[in-house]
C-alpha cells in the first residue's frame, strides 16, 4: 500500500478557471435519439469546451488570480507541479512555461506529471511531500485538462461527458497543520479502459469497465485510509469525489453509507473535467468551505486513467476558496 502521512503543509487557497464556451448536451445533440437517456444516466447537461485554450493557459489564469488574492509574490514560489494529460507539446513540459509567464525566478523547481482523473490527489501528495520538510516554503499545484480537444465529437459516450478546466492550489509550509494522509493505488492491467493510442487519435473509453472498477475499488480505498488514520466516515465533514458520472458517483455514495449532502457535485453544470473535478467542485461550493471557521475535514477521492486511484484526508481550515471564473477562448 502506498500510504503517506505528511506533516507541516497548509492548503492556502484554491482557484479554478473554465473556458467561456458552454455546451448544453440536450441542445447540441438534440438530433440524437438517445441523448435524453445519456444525460439522465451521466447527469451531465452542461459542459465547457475550448478550441484554443490549453490546460496550461487555464492554469496560468488560475495561478494569477489566486496569487493576487493571497498577496503572494512570484519571488516567494519555490515549486510548481503541473498535472495534465493534455499538454500543448511533448517537449518541454508546461511547468517551465508557467514559471516564466508568472515571473517566478529561476530558483524555482518545476515538475510535470502526466496523470488523469486521479491527478489532483496524486499531484497534491507529490507537492506536499516536497514541502513537508521545510526547505521549500511555497508551491503552486497546477492541475488541468482540455479533454474536449481529444474526444471524437460523434462518439456520444465520450463527447457528452468530458469538459475543460484548469486549477491552482497554493500550498505553504506550516508546522501547525494537521497531517495530510494519502492512500494511492495503481493497476496497469486496466490501462486500456481509457486510452489515447497516439497524439493524433481520439480518446477511447470502456464505460462499463470503468463503472465496475469504480464500484470495486473506491469504497475499499477510502475505508482503508479511514482505518489507518483512526477516523470514521462520520467524522469526515465533506467527501469531494472525482466527478465521473452520476450513475457511478451515486453508487459510491450509497456504498459509503453517508448522507448525500456530504458529497457536493459539479457534474450537472460542468461535466467531467478529468483531473480538475475535485478543485472545481470545491470552488463551485466556495461559500460552503469559506464560511466554516472551524475548518472542514475533507476526504478527496480521484480515480480513472491508468488505472490509478487514490484518496486523501485534508483539512481545509482557513483555506481561501475562490469562486469559478471563466475566460475567453483565445490564443495567447
Amino acid at each position: 500500500m502506498a500510504y503517506l502521512s505528511l506533516d507541516n503543509v497548509k492548503i492556502s487557497g484554491i482557484s479554478t478557471v473554465v473556458p467561456n464556451r458552454e455546451v448544453v448536451n440536450l441542445e447540441f445533440y438534440k438530433s440524437e435519439a438517445n441523448i435524453e437517456k445519456i444525460v439522465s444516466l451521466t447527469g451531465i447537461n452542461n459542459r465547457r469546451e475550448s478550441k484554443h485554450l490549453s490546460a496550461r493557459m487555464l492554469c496560468l489564469e488560475a495561478c494569477k488570480r489566486l496569487m493576487n488574492a493571497l498577496e503572494w509574490e512570484p519571488s516567494q514560489i519555490d515549486l510548481i507541479v503541473f498535472v495534465t494529460q493534455t499538454p500543448e507539446r511533448m517537449i518541454p513540459g508546461g511547468a517551465s512555461k508557467l514559471q516564466d509567464q508568472l515571473g517566478i525566478p529561476n530558483t524555482c523547481m518545476v515538475v510535470d506529471v502526466n496523470q488523469g482523473c486521479s491527478g489532483y490527489v496524486y499531484g497534491l501528495s507529490l507537492a506536499t511531500s516536497l514541502l513537508s520538510n521545510g526547505t521549500i516554503h511555497k508551491a503552486l499545484l497546477c492541475v488541468g485538462d482540455t479533454m474536449s480537444q481529444i474526444v471524437d465529437k460523434n462518439n456520444l459516450g465520450t463527447a457528452t461527458i468530458f469538459s475543460d478546466a484548469g486549477s491552482c492550489t497554493a500550498l505553504a509550509y506550516n508546522p501547525n497543520m494537521r497531517s495530510m494522509d494519502f492512500n494511492l493505488q495503481t493497476d496497469g492491467s486496466g490501462r486500456d479502459l481509457i486510452h489515447q493510442s497516439s497524439m493524433h487519435t481520439a480518446l477511447s473509453m470502456d464505460g462499463t469497465g470503468i463503472y465496475v472498477f469504480g464500484l470495486k475499488e473506491i469504497k475499499k480505498n477510502i475505508n482503508e485510509l479511514l482505518k489507518i488514520t483512526a477516523l470514521s466516515a462520520d467524522q469526515i465533514d465533506v467527501f469531494v469525489m472525482h466527478q465521473a458520472n452520476k450513475l457511478l458517483n451515486d453508487s459510491i455514495v450509497k456504498q459509503l453509507g453517508q448522507e448525500p449532502d456530504k458529497f457536493p457535485e459539479s457534474l450537472s453544470m460542468y461535466g467531467n473535467t478529468s483531473n480538475t473535478t475535485i478543485p472545481l467542485t470545491i470552488c463551485l461550493h466556495h461559500e460552503r468551505f469559506n464560511k466554516n471557521n472551524n475548518g472542514t475535514l475533507c476526504c478527496f477521492a480521484g480515480f480513472g486513467v491508468g488505472l490509478t486511484w487514490g484518496s486523501a484526508i485534508v483539512d481545509l481550515e482557513d483555506s481561501l476558496i475562490l469562486d469559478i471564473i471563466e475566460i475567453r477562448d483565445e490564443r495567447d
